[in-house]
């Protein structure tokens, strides 16, 4: 008998429910497309610990092609394992690192009560997506830590990258 993993079973309806929102809540315009066009790859780290996790995420990262908008990286969520700060903290080490080695690439994250996430994004990209949203005005109710830490951290990254694309 197999093993019944929620990974495999709920990830995918999770991530569509969680896009949706996402449109919905109008927190970005362009999730629902980017679902609805397969421009997302999902992997999973199935029975892993945190290292096969970060170790999937710098993996997906090197072999970066551009062939999707967005590689999620998933696994199910321990607590025991990671916790909000310390993912949080991963990421932001983490885009450090890809802007040191002028890898245009973006990481968000996000602690869920089943699965713990990493989102790969082009950091070209999004910075032009969010330049087009900024002149509509999209961001005046933006709270200013959140604004600074999507927007304007992430900019000042991408105008660190030397060449067009890393």
């Amino acid at each position: 008998m197999k093993n019944f993993d929620p990974l495999d079973t709920n990830f995918d309806r999770f991530l569509a429910e969680w896009i949706n929102a996402l449109h919905v809540q109008k927190i970005c315009p362009y999730a629902k497309n980017t679902l609805e066009t397969n421009k997302i790859k999902t992997v999973k780290v199935k029975d892993g610990d945190l290292w096969d996790f970060w170790s999937e995420v710098s993996k997906q990262c090197e072999e970066w092609d551009g062939n999707y908008h967005m590689v999620v990286v998933a696994m199910n969520t321990n607590m025991e394992q990671i916790n909000q700060g310390q993912l949080q903290g991963g990421a932001d080490c983490l885009n450090s690192s890809l802007n040191v080695r002028n890898k245009g690439l973006w990481i968000l994250e996000g602690l869920h009560n089943n699965f713990t996430t990493v989102f790969i994004q082009d950091i070209r990209m999004l910075d032009d997506a969010s330049l087009v949203l900024e002149k509509q005005g999209y961001y005046k109710t933006a709270h200013p830590y959140r604004y600074w830490k999507t927007i304007e951290s992430r900019r000042k990254l991408r105008n660190k990258l030397t060449t067009e694309r890393g």
